[in-house]
């Protein structure tokens, strides 16, 4: 099997797990722990490319589902942004190749998802009271309980060929969007 078929199965498999998540009808706390976790997997387990892609995909799937109330609609890209930054914050910390970097990754990696998310909310858009509160601390409490449950799981998911070690090897080169684009299309 070509690879960027294994990572398509693979993406495919984690936004099923997502669905699922946010299918289940847990509470808040509980679904947007797991949401942040899996979109750490994913970049883990497929690609950075893939997870934003989730990550994105994300927000509207809790609106269809009745996780994200409806009065955070005019929010949807900014949570999606903020699942980017996450990501994008979190994997730029993480492969800088210092062992024991995941942890400060997570806490930067929510920070800042937290930070835009309130900017957003508060500066940005405007939504009643309880929606705003829902882009503030929660959201940060899920990015750090998310971060820390990703992190906790990579070892033994990696032990089992799941998910990459995370630490950035030196002379292995990774491959960019345009090259798994390619390779999707054939072009």
């Amino acid at each position: 099997m070509r690879p960027i078929n294994k990572k398509m199965i693979r993406a495919a498999l984690c936004l099923g797990i997502l669905l699922s998540v946010q299918s289940a009808g847990f509470p808040q706390p509980v679904t947007g722990t797991l949401v942040n976790t899996i979109l750490l997997l994913t970049a883990m387990a497929v690609s950075p490319y893939w997870a934003v892609a989730i990550g994105f995909i994300s927000p509207l799937l809790g609106i269809v589902r009745g996780v994200v109330p409806a009065a955070m609609m005019p929010a949807l890209a900014f949570i999606g942004l903020g699942n980017m930054v996450y990501l994008v914050v979190f994997l730029l910390t993480e492969r800088t190749g210092f062992p024991r970097i995941q942890v400060p990754a997570v806490i930067l990696g929510a920070s800042a998802k937290y930070a835009l998310l309130w900017m957003a909310a508060n500066l940005v858009l405007e939504l009643p009271g309880p929606a705003r509160a829902m882009l503030g601390l929660p959201q940060l409490g899920t990015a750090l309980a998310g971060g820390l449950l990703a992190v906790l799981m990579q070892q033994p998911l990696s032990r089992a060929g799941v998910v990459s070690a995370g630490i950035r090897q030196p002379g292995v080169k990774r491959s960019t969007m345009r090259e798994e684009m390619n390779s999707v299309t054939g072009y």
